[in-house]
């Protein structure tokens, strides 16, 4: 039992909270922002890290958010301030894991969180755009054309 309490302290394990923040072990890796679950527009992202941490990285249900280092602090001799910001509305409605993972002198760190993501609906005139592009090859009158369905096509010309 002494050997396990050991590694887990060494690794800086998390706790989490019955409000579902993770809180850090002492040396620990936790989110000081969001401060709510529910993330809608752009949203603050920060934790504290342990001191002598190089890099800190954000991902939503796995996919990398923002990768942040410890190079301005180093150059300007100022401490790191481990936070971005995203955009709630890039991803679908609901339930998703908010993770942070630390470079730190004892490893990596990992802290996570359930969030709920929610998305305003558009307002007049506006057509929400995600971001994904689907290129086509298909003849038509003018060498390069925008489908209605807003994915880009060229044409190819007779005998080529």
């Amino acid at each position: 039992m002494r050997t396990v309490a050991c590694v887990l302290a060494l690794l800086g394990a998390l706790v989490v909270t019955p409000t579902g923040h993770a809180a850090a072990a002492p040396g620990g890796l936790r989110f000081v922002a969001p401060t709510s679950r529910t993330l809608a527009g752009t949203t603050d992202l920060k934790v504290d890290a342990p001191p002598g941490t190089t890099a800190v990285r954000f991902f939503l249900d796995g996919i990398a958010l923002s990768e942040l280092t410890d190079l301005y602090a180093r150059q300007t001799h100022t401490d790191p301030v481990w936070m971005t910001a995203t955009d709630a509305g890039w991803f679908p409605p609901g339930a998703h894991t908010l993770r942070a993972e630390a470079d730190s002198p004892t490893g990596t760190l990992s802290t996570a969180m359930p969030v709920v993501t929610s998305a305003p609906s558009d307002g007049p005139g506006i057509a929400s755009l995600d971001g994904g592009w689907r290129f086509t090859n298909t003849r038509t009158s003018s060498p390069r054309t925008t489908t209605p369905a807003g994915t880009a096509a060229r044409s190819t010309r007779s005998g080529r």
